[in-house]
């Protein structure tokens, strides 16, 4: 039973999506970001893009960056990787179920 006042997303995001927003929000050009987060700007875009999953040191610098709270952002990405690894539970689990005689 899920907690009180507890309400399921819509739709689990992957964190980028939440960056992309932030960084739209500043109009600052993600080169400069990049730059500012001491990273490349091929890795800010494969965030962005979702095809790669930022590490705790650099969500804290980029929390600290946008300045916005730390821990929001850090929760919605746990969230992501909980439903991400659930969903494909579930995709193993009926795989295993319609392969068995």
């Amino acid at each position: 039973m899920p907690a009180k006042g507890y309400r399921k997303p819509l739709r689990y995001r992957h964190p980028g999506e939440h960056w992309r927003e932030l960084i739209a929000e500043t109009g600052r050009a993600n080169v400069v970001i990049a730059l500012d987060l001491d990273i490349t700007q091929k890795h800010l875009s494969q965030v962005l893009v979702g095809n790669a999953m930022p590490s705790v040191h650099l969500v804290i610098a980029f929390a600290e960056l946008m300045r916005v709270p730390i821990e929001p952002l850090w929760l919605l990405q746990c969230e992501y990787v909980l439903q991400e690894a659930l969903r494909q539970r579930r995709a193993d689990e009926h795989r295993r179920r319609a392969d068995a005689p």
